[in-house]
């Protein structure tokens, strides 16, 4: 079985990479993350599930998303899981996240921080992050905070 592999993640022996790797990619150097959207994703010390860092959506105005994406590559049926904690707009603004395009959940208003995870199969997969704004209104902290990233069965190429 393959490894479970951590972003965003405290850092120690076993997840110091994967966190750099993290940090690297919300400052779109590397690893396989990118970011975009009217404002791009980045790291948090502030509002995190746990350890030292956590990462949050960009800074966006009315009818504008902020995303922050990744393929991973899943040698065996495996699954993604994820922290996160919505802050916005009830029934309005949401966090979503999709698999190859397709919306797996989304979120919106003031929530507590939840885990969510999707089973994936075999093969290339496109995860997505993304907060989107409608035309009006901000609330909240007018944000998404996503911790704790992991991919079991598979690996970022």
């Amino acid at each position: 079985m393959a490894a479970s592999r951590r972003f965003w993640a405290a850092p120690s022996a076993s997840s110091s990479s994967a966190t750099e790797g993290a940090r690297r990619c919300l400052r779109s150097t590397g690893r396989g993350w990118t970011s975009g959207g009217s404002a791009v994703w980045a790291i948090t010390t502030q509002d995190k599930h746990a350890g030292t860092y956590g990462g949050v959506s960009g800074d966006i105005a009315d009818s504008q998303q902020s995303w922050v994406q990744v393929n991973v590559q899943f040698v065996q049926a495996g699954s993604v899981s994820f922290w996160h904690k919505i802050s916005s707009e009830s029934s309005w603004d949401y966090g979503r996240f999709y698999v190859d395009g397709v919306q797996q959940s989304q979120w919106s208003g003031a929530g507590a921080w939840a885990q969510y995870s999707v089973n994936v199969g075999v093969g290339m997969h496109t995860l997505r992050w993304s907060y989107e704004k409608d035309g009006s209104i901000s609330s909240n902290s007018d944000a998404w905070f996503v911790d704790d990233v992991s991919f079991t069965g598979g690996y970022v190429p």
